[in-house]
């Protein structure tokens, strides 16, 4: 499941910001803006920037 069939485009920027200010996370917060990220591979990484960040 892609990020562009759960959030709006500008949602999906939003979390990408949030996610580009982590450590050593600049790719993975442009993976997720591009919409290209999957929805496991993120809450894996992130998951308590996912939890924060709902919506």
């Amino acid at each position: 499941m892609k990020f562009s069939k759960l959030y709006k485009s500008k949602e999906v920027f939003l979390l990408g910001l949030v996610i580009s200010k982590q450590k050593d996370s600049k790719e993975w917060g442009e993976k997720v803006t591009e919409g290209s990220m999957e929805l496991e591979e993120y809450v894996a990484k992130f998951p308590s920037v996912h939890m924060k960040s709902s919506i």
